[in-house]
């Protein structure tokens, strides 16, 4: 057999008559449309979040966070070592310092106990948890590391910590809206705020330094663009308007393929703490009966069978970028073991997947049973 998966993003009438109506108002930029103004209204209400600040990118969303919280040059911030490599750049782009941490071995997102240790070595400003996969990180604790807290939720929208929303937490919630998404704009991104004054900040701070409705050229600040165009929130509330709907069926796929993972002889699921909530971004598990040797194999085994899967992110310090940029990748990889061996043996179902039928997902766990086992015969 071989799967046929509906493309995505989904898409269809409402996309086109919302951009089209953009296109015909002739006011393409958020400084005199509404459209984004409205997309942010919307995904406040979704996210539970007060303040919402609709950004070009989730890459942009991180850097304008730094920004916005006044991170200064040189300042160290805690990043999980297994994270998109977006994470760590934003840091760098910044002129800050990154300070990888392991991750832990059940959830995949940054460790308490390491995200301390290493905020106490290095006098960290700020810590940057990743909700990776959708999975949510375990903020009340990893809050205490920094001062600072700036949540990666690329993986979102829909992550819920201990039931509430992550702005709850404290600092700044970063989404991305890139095409992969859960909320697909092409491109794109959002900020959420706990705080009011470092919303104002952020505010200014994407509009090349100027207060938004304020004419002229009073650039208060060194900033930059970062403005989401009114085209790309047409496409995002039409998605949001899909969302509630596929959340719900990507739900119970993701119940049902892990149940069927949950039961292979030779691999271990990523899951979530009990309280939380995840996105159901990724279906996540690594190998354990092969110590990794296959993986790659088998990732292609079961891509070329229509599945849509991948190896994990590599950890941040295997990335060529960050030994280019002075940091020791031996250290970095001696500190995280956890995140070195996610790195080795993990795989990633997306989540389109999820939206499967039932009896789809079941051939899928059939699939990956067979291809697991098929590795531990060969390479055991």
């Amino acid at each position: 057999m071989l799967l046929h998966l509906p493309p995505w993003p989904q898409h269809g009438d409402r996309e086109r008559h919302l951009v089209d109506e953009v296109v015909r108002s002739g006011d393409w930029w958020r400084n005199e449309g509404v459209s984004v103004e409205r997309f942010e209204r919307d995904f406040a209400e979704l996210e539970e979040t007060p303040l919402v600040l609709a950004v070009t990118s989730g890459t942009h969303a991180l850097e304008l966070a730094l920004m916005s919280a006044g991170i200064e040059a040189g300042a160290r911030v805690i990043v999980p070592a297994a994270t998109f490599f977006s994470t760590w750049s934003a840091v760098q782009r910044h002129g800050a310092t990154a300070v990888l941490a392991d991750i832990d071995l059940d959830t995949w997102t940054l460790d308490p106990t390491a995200a301390s240790a290493a905020a106490a070595e290095t006098s960290a400003a700020a810590v940057v948890p990743v909700h990776y996969g959708g999975v949510p990180a375990p903020l009340a604790d990893l809050g205490r590391s920094a001062p600072t807290l700036i949540q990666d939720a690329a993986h979102g929208p829909g992550i819920r910590s201990q039931g509430a929303p992550l702005v709850q937490a404290g600092g700044i919630v970063c989404w991305s809206f890139q095409q992969s998404k859960l909320l697909p704009g092409g491109e794109g991104g959002a900020m959420g705020f706990a705080d009011e004054a470092t919303y104002r900040r952020a505010l200014t701070l994407q509009n090349c330094g100027r207060i938004p409705g304020t004419p002229g050229y009073g650039h208060l600040a060194v900033a930059s663009n970062f403005r989401m165009p009114e085209l790309t929130s047409a496409l995002l509330r039409a998605q949001l308007e899909r969302f509630v709907d596929l959340s719900i069926r990507r739900a119970n796929g993701a119940s049902r393929l892990r149940a069927r993972l949950a039961a292979i002889d030779g691999i271990v699921l990523q899951r979530a703490r009990s309280g939380d909530s995840e996105s159901h971004y990724l279906v996540q598990v690594r190998l354990t009966s092969t110590g990794g040797t296959g993986r790659d194999e088998i990732v292609e085994r079961l891509a070329s069978r229509g599945i849509p899967v991948s190896r994990t992110y590599p950890p941040l310090c295997e990335v060529p970028a960050y030994g280019a940029s002075g940091y020791d990748p031996a250290e970095a990889a001696a500190r995280c073991p956890n995140a070195m061996l996610v790195g080795r043996t993990g795989l990633s179902f997306h989540h389109r997947l999820l939206l499967a039928p039932p009896d789809v997902l079941d051939w899928v766990g059939d699939t990956v049973a067979e291809a697991v086992t098929s590795a531990a015969e060969r390479f055991s």
